[in-house]
Formats: structure tokens, sequence, C-alpha cells
């Protein structure tokens, strides 16, 4: 007796699923040996499966024995790569394009050689992506390629298109405030000798790397994109001391007793160190770990330490992290896939079926995966090791002597819809923050369309019409103060018409736009240095501190998490290079303390009042004394 089953032919890739009446479900079949006529699409069979368990678990079984993955983090880096290149990075660039807002010559949008006279502006806007058709003369797909419309002549079809950018003010003016001064950043170290020396080392890496350059571009990649990365770039000296064995070990025992401080509790009794405490073995223990790492390098091995790795921003078109590929999953990142550019003209651009067949690649077959990855050129960085993968082949592979992954995120805000239905495609598979730009784009578009409405409006009717009636050359005769017309022609007149008055409903309605525009980015006019009205009855500083109380919250939040990407960097900088040997730390030493400078303007004389309060209350003076802006000086390394 014939029972219901799934069948699966891996060689023809050809799913079925048979009756036992011979009916036709998807595909012909009266028997398991049938052969299926019409194949089917994976994501239709896998609705079909989930609606019967037992078909279910019978294919899982069958298939799972069949095509069994060889590699489940390829197969998952191969999965989410497709997501990145064909969904989600499009629309990151889209993100960027409205943020940027370049410009194009007009001639890229039409059959025309590029260096035609046009009667017309030259170029085309990207923001001109979410303009009318009317308005800009061009009809625009889905992915943003534009065509003519019409057969019009093209000053007859192109109207007066005008763009006001309130995005890019905005996002620049969040980044000035955020990170428009340099923190003040010291070690955590107990030690106050080795605590200036820590802090001076990373200052200098960060001052290398760009500093507050180097800060406010990672922001504004966060703001736009949603998420930015900062990929710390070993040299290919500090690789090549990381892949000696027992490095370390040989670098101390070379060290010379010129470059080691003294320790501080030598000839102190027990329970008498420097540090205090019970007396007994906490303080000797605590003297001997200070003695081990208290060593001040040479300056060559300190000018080495600090060339040893470079700091850059990484974009999130380009980055991918994955999460664990087998089960139990959990929210840590097992591995990063970096995808690159391939310049190969010769490569068509991959079709519909085959991004179909990429998004699904995961429950597809090996040949399908193979397929999918030949499209890409990409890294795959893991804690132990790095592959490189061209056109689907693994061109090269090593060790990762770094010990850890080269990239730590930043997120703008997390997305609390990213597991929901209504999440943007693609936000399951590639995890990213949320954008500023994102909300910000249909309320740009609508104040562009209306401010082109009113442009065209007062082109076409604030400039005065005359119509004469018998002048002789009137039509040929300009119209400038001056000018003297005559006629014989009794019944000869000159009427006016146009020059109409401002409409103070459109003028509203283009202010209306304007202040949704701060209400959603959180960034008033009055952050820029423009004032429309009275800030206020309070005192100046209250009233400055109410009128941007969501910018400033805006601006604190992105600090700490601008604090605590930092504080990661720099705790696997110092652990790479202590096992390096050119600079030796505790793990209790890599912490930092960042104290950011406030984004308005202070008063100095108020600031050193607070300052004396602060000591007068017992805060430690170390601590008031980074709040002001100064810090311990790093002792310069011994000769």
């Amino acid at each position: 007796m014939r029972t219901d089953m799934f069948s699966f032919y891996p060689n023809k890739k050809i799913f079925g699923f048979c009756k036992p009446s011979g009916g036709r479900v998807f595909g012909q079949c009266s028997h398991l040996r049938a052969r299926t006529k019409r194949a089917l699409v994976p994501g239709v069979v896998r609705t079909i499966f989930q609606k019967t368990k037992k078909g279910l678990d019978m294919f899982s079984t069958h298939n799972a024995r069949s095509v069994a993955p060889a590699d489940p983090l390829l197969d998952l880096a191969t999965a989410q790569l497709a997501w990145l290149g064909d969904v989600v990075a499009p629309r990151l660039e889209r993100f960027m394009g409205y943020y940027r807002n370049p410009a194009r010559p007009l001639t890229a949008f039409l059959p025309t050689s590029s260096n035609a006279t046009l009667p017309t502006r030259p170029y085309r806007l990207f923001q001109e992506v979410g303009l009318p058709a009317r308005i800009t003369g061009f009809r625009v797909n889905s992915e943003g390629d534009a065509q003519p419309s019409g057969t019009q002549p093209l000053d007859v079809r192109r109207k007066e298109v005008v763009i006001e950018n309130d995005i890019a003010w905005r996002l620049n003016t969040l980044v000035d405030f955020t990170t428009g001064q340099m923190p003040i950043i010291t070690s955590t170290a107990r030690n106050p000798e080795r605590r200036a020396l820590l802090t001076r080392f990373v200052n200098e890496v960060l001052a290398r790397a760009g500093g507050v350059e180097l800060l406010a571009e990672l922001t504004l990649r966060a703001a736009v994109h949603g998420t930015s990365y900062l990929q710390i770039e070993p040299r290919p000296a500090l690789l090549a001391r990381l892949s000696m064995p027992d490095q370390t070990a040989a670098l101390a025992a070379d060290a010379s007793p010129a470059a080691t401080v003294p320790d501080e509790g030598q000839g102190a009794m027990p329970g008498e160190g420097v540090e205090g405490g019970s007396p007994g073995v906490a303080d000797a223990m605590l003297a001997r770990s200070e003695h081990a790492t208290r060593i001040t390098p040479a300056p060559e091995i300190w000018a080495e330490a600090v060339d040893a790795i470079s700091l850059r921003t990484a974009s999130a078109t380009r980055i991918c992290p994955l999460g664990s590929p087998t089960p139990p999953a959990h929210d840590d990142i097992a591995a990063f896939v970096v995808l690159h550019d391939v310049n190969d003209s010769d490569t068509p651009p991959a079709t519909l079926m085959q991004r179909l067949r990429t998004w699904l690649s995961r429950s597809n077959t090996p040949e399908g995966l193979l397929e999918a990855r030949q499209r890409f050129t990409f890294d795959l960085i893991e804690p132990t090791r790095w592959r490189r993968f061209v056109r689907g082949q693994l061109v090269s592979e090593g060790p990762n002597p770094l010990g850890f992954l080269p990239y730590v995120a930043l997120n703008n805000s997390a997305d609390p819809a990213r597991d929901a239905a209504i999440a943007p495609t693609g936000a399951r598979q590639v995890p990213l923050g949320l954008s500023d730009v994102e909300p910000l784009i249909p309320l740009q578009d609508e104040l562009n369309t209306r401010l082109s409405d009113r442009a065209y409006r007062l082109t076409m009717q604030s400039a005065r019409v005359y119509l004469g009636k018998g002048i002789a050359d009137f039509a040929t005769t300009p119209v400038t103060p001056g000018q003297m017309w005559a006629t014989d022609n009794l019944d000869a007149s000159v009427e006016t018409f146009g020059g109409d008055a401002s409409v103070s409903g459109e003028e509203a309605h283009i202010n209306e736009i304007r202040e949704a525009l701060d209400k959603i980015s959180g960034v008033t006019p009055v952050a820029a240095g423009l004032l429309r009205g009275k800030v206020g009855n309070l005192t100046s500083a209250v009233a400055l501190r109410v009128t941007l109380i969501a910018l400033l919250a805006k601006t604190q939040r992105r600090r700490a998490a601008l604090t605590t990407v930092l504080q990661t960097t720099f705790a696997r900088v110092l652990d790479a290079l202590d096992r390096a040997g050119l600079f030796h730390s505790n793990p209790d030493e890599r912490g930092l303390d960042l104290n950011w400078p406030s984004a308005l303007p202070e008063n100095d004389t108020e600031r050193l009042e607070q300052a004396q309060l602060k000591v007068a209350l017992g805060v430690p003076k170390r601590t008031v004394l980074a709040e002001l802006g100064y810090d311990e000086v790093a002792p310069p390394p011994q000769s």
C-alpha cells in the first residue's frame, strides 16, 4: 500500500510531492519513481512542508543524509553575502546618497554625447530620485535608474528643480556635537606610572589614526547606515611577532634591568604596601604583579609598538557579522565576512533567478551553494583563522595570529523590529542599527517637491507679462526702463498680467515640513546657529539646554556607544601587543576611562568654581582634573 511522502531527486534538482491517488499537487506524479513535470520553487516547498510535520521530518532526514553541508559557517556566509550584496547594500547606498546628494552630469541620463549642450542645468542631483516626473522630466524605477519621460524637449519636460539638503546639515550638526572635541582618555591602571604610560600610548595610537576625524567618520557612518565598524589593522611586523612561538617570554628575558622601574612596595613590611590592604600575602602578590608589568619600553620599541596597530573605519555595506551556524544559536559573533569589489567587466550582473537561488541557498543543494558563492569575492575571518574566496574558489588561508575578530561594531541604536514581520528586507540576515536618514527621506522628498513647485509657480507667474495691441514691432522691442513706444493707432493699448503675490498656505506648508524634520531628527536650527525666535525667559544656559534637549540626549547616547567601542578596541590591541612582547600589560590595566567635554559652550569661571566644590566634597582630584581637561603627564621612554 502506498503512503504519502516527499520525494527528492538530487541528480535532477527536482522536488516532487507524491500522493497515493496520483493527483496533481505542484507537479504530477503517480508513485515515488514518477518524473515530476514541473520543478518547484524551494520557498513554496518549505511552505507545504510546514503544514505536514511528518513530511517535514522525512524530508529533513533524507535531505541531511543526501546533501550534508561540509562547512556550515561557509554556507551561512554565502547566504548572508547574497542578502548583503543584493538587498542591504543598495538600501544603505541610497541612505548615503540622500546624505551626500552628489551631482551627476545630466548627459549620463540622456541618449546624447557627454559634450552635448543643454538648455537647462547640466547636472542632476541624487535627491531628484524622490521627485515626481512632472518636475524632473525623468521616470525612476525601484532601483533608482532614471529614464527620460515623454518626447518633448528637455527644457519643457524639466521644470524648476530645487533641492535643499536638510538631511546633511542635521547629521553634520549631530556629529559635531558628538565628536567635536576629543575626549580625555585615561587608563584605569592602579599604578600612577603605569596609568600615565598606558594613557600616553592610547592617545598616540588614536592620534596617528586621525583622532577626532576618526571618531567623527565612525559616528557619521553609523548615523547614515545604522552601523559602522572600527577595524583593527595590524602591521606585518606585529603579525610576524605573534606567529613566533614563545615570543613574549623571549623578549621579557632580554629586557635590561635599567628598563625596569623599582617596585614602590619594595622594603615595606607585610601589610604596609603602597596600596594598603590586609597584611601578608595580598600586598606581596600585588607588588610582584606590578613589578612584572612596570616596564618602560626603549624608544625604538615604543615607536614599533605605537606603529604596530592602525585603526580605520569600515563601511557596513561590505561587512556582515555571522552568528553560530550550529545550534544552540547565540548572539555572539562567530566570524565576519568581508565583501570585496571585483573589477571584472566580463562578468554579467546577476539575474533575478540567480539572486533567488542565492537567497535560498541555505536550503538548496551544494551545487546551488557553489553557484551562489561564485558570484562573490570575500574574506571569511574567524578568531582562529581566515580564508579568502575568489569567485567561489579558496585561494588562500591561514591562522589568525591576533586571536580575535578585527572589527568592532558601533550601532547607532538597536532596531526593535529586526525579527518582526515589518522589518526591512534582509534585516534578519544582516543585523544593523537604525539609520537617522531613513525616517527623514519622505519628508525630504516632500520638502523638495514643494520647493520645486513654488519655484515653478514663481517662474511662471511672478514675472509680469505684457500684451500689446496696435503697436508696431512690439514683440521685438524690449520692455526696459526709459524705453519709448510710438504709434498712430488711437486704439493701441498695453495690458499687464501676472506678478502674483506669494501664497501664505504654501509658506506655512513648507515651514511645517521643516518643523517635522526638526522633531524627527532631534536637531533644531538653533544647534546650527539659526535663531528664529526668542530662546525663552529662563537663564541662557538652562533655556539653551531645554531647546536642545533631544539633541543632547542623542549626543550622550552616541558618546556612550563610542566609549564602549574604544574600550573594547584597546583591550584587544593591548592584549595583542602583550602577546607579541612589544608592550606588556596586565588584563586589569587595559581598561579606559573617557571624559567627554560638554557639547555646549560653558563659562570657564563657573567650571572652576564647580571643580573646587567637588574637591571640597571629597571627589578625587585626579577625576576633577580629567573633567577639566587636564591629565597626568607620562614619563618619556628611557633611552
